[in-house]
């Protein structure tokens, strides 16, 4: 088995290294890049990690698309080799190799491993975190949990969702009479503070910028109002995430985790559980009051997948993941087939925005070079920003009236009183400079049409702005 797990991992892992080979960058891991110019503690969005891990990767191998992509896809490679190893302690060999073929070939996972996001560098944390407690409930040594400690620790410096754990733990020590003595132990609570130790940067950052990261996550993002339709759009978003088949599946494994855990007493489904479920279904139901992106549950449903073999018998025992995995298989051909030739009607196409930046960057270069010395590059959000910084190499100042980004923490607007800036807008966000800056005197000097597929999907506006005065 574990053969056959290298070979479908190798395979996995090729069509994705020649997906990265011709893909720009998307928005998000742009903005990363240019985190990763001014390190920092923490940044308004997210821990500091992912953007530490660009510096190492660009450093070392250069600045390019695939490097950083290629930082993805190292991290989700090493996490699913971690989830094979975990799942073939809990299960027979055939079953752990079925489940992480479930989840490797889930949309999410496969293409979510093709771009660098502080998601893919939690995914092998997560796992991390729960496979040695695992160990330490297992084999009773005390020692795992300070290892689990560091590990939560660093997951904690990537992404914020890492602390529901702590609290799935303890809900799973009450809730087991096999491991509930660990509750009158030191080592849980010392891994636990070894976790908010390792995560003290970034509530220095915060406190030093009035938790604006916190309110940010907690409350400003969120617009709270009773929607139907919004839990509906948000289940039918999951079900494009881990493929219908497996939604439908990881339900009934939630289920079949609960009974088995508890009627039967199973501690490993009853650990599954706690540290599964709670989340997803968490997610699924705040989206009745308020907006959950469709990648947030995604690591509660990692305990469902994997254990579908395992709960979900049938006379084929295999027939439910050879299914699903057909179905995986199509969705991502068709995906990966409309990224290179778009051909699925949307009103707003993401896959745009990994293609034509180099051309931008090329033409923007053109003009910058003939404006005087002091200019600088402007941009109104930090999409647009972070794409046209990777794509010069060069500082943009991203100001936007009355909005936050990780840039308003290392440009200061003052500075730039008098100076003549090159400003870049595009049809998806487009919005003259004059609507929200003023200026002395514009001047629009060239539109840059990006074609896909023999039509025009996108058009750069690249404006001349003299002397600078001041966002409106």
């Amino acid at each position: 088995m574990k053969k056959k797990f290298i070979m479908v991992l190798a395979a996995a892992t090729a069509v994705r290294l020649v997906l990265i080979a011709f893909l720009g960058l998307i928005n998000d891991e742009a903005y990363y890049w240019a985190w990763s110019r001014h390190l920092s503690l923490s940044y308004y969005d997210h821990p500091p990690v992912i953007a530490f891990v660009i510096r190492v990767f660009t450093e070392v191998f250069g600045s390019s698309p695939f490097v950083i992509h290629l930082a993805g896809l190292f991290f989700m490679t090493v996490f699913l080799v971690l989830l094979y190893c975990w799942s073939r302690e809990m299960f027979s060999a055939e079953e752990a190799l079925w489940g992480v073929v479930i989840v490797i070939f889930s949309p999410l996972f496969f293409l979510g491993g093709a771009v660098l996001t502080p998601d893919a560098i939690l995914a092998f944390f997560w796992v991390l975190t729960l496979y040695v407690i695992f160990r330490a409930l297992k084999s009773g040594k005390s020692f795992y949990w300070y290892w689990a400690g560091v590990s939560a620790g660093l997951g904690a410096l990537t992404k914020y969702s890492i602390l529901f754990l702590p609290a799935a733990v303890f809900l799973y020590l009450i809730f087991s009479k096999k491991d509930r003595w660990w509750l009158r132990k030191k080592e849980p609570y010392l891994s636990f503070l070894l976790m908010l130790v390792i995560f003290l940067p970034v509530l220095v950052w915060n406190a030093r910028n009035d938790w604006v990261s916190f309110s940010f996550h907690l409350v400003s993002r969120h617009n709270a109002y009773f929607s139907f339709i919004r839990f509906a759009r948000f289940i039918i978003f999951q079900m494009g995430h881990i493929s219908p088949v497996a939604y439908v599946y990881c339900w009934i494994s939630f289920y079949l985790l609960f009974i088995k855990g508890f009627r039967e007493d199973r501690w490993i489904y009853r650990y599954l559980f706690f540290t599964s479920f709670p989340l997803v279904a968490g997610f699924s139901l705040t989206t009745f009051y308020t907006d959950s992106l469709a990648h947030w549950p995604a690591f509660g449903y990692v305990g469902g997948l994997i254990a579908i073999p395992a709960l979900i018998k049938t006379r084929k025992k295999n027939v439910v993941p050879a299914i699903n995995l057909a179905v995986c298989l199509i969705a991502i051909f068709i995906y990966i087939a409309h990224v290179f030739y778009p051909f699925i009607p949307v009103r707003v196409d993401p896959t745009d925005d990994v293609y034509g930046w180099n051309e931008v960057g090329k033409r923007a270069a053109e003009l910058y070079s003939t404006m005087p010395e002091s200019s600088f590059l402007l941009c109104n959000r930090y999409e647009t920003g972070g794409q046209l910084s990777f794509a010069m190499k060069e500082e943009v100042y991203v100001l936007r009236p009355g909005h936050i980004t990780a840039f308003s923490f290392w440009q200061n607007e003052e500075e730039l009183t008098g100076r003549d800036a090159l400003y870049l807008t595009h049809s998806r966000y487009f919005c003259p400079p004059g609507n929200i800056y003023n200026f002395k005197k514009i001047t629009k000097l060239k539109e840059i049409p990006l074609c896909r597929a023999g039509r025009k999907v996108r058009t750069f506006t690249l404006y001349h702005c003299k002397c600078f005065r001041g966002v409106k």
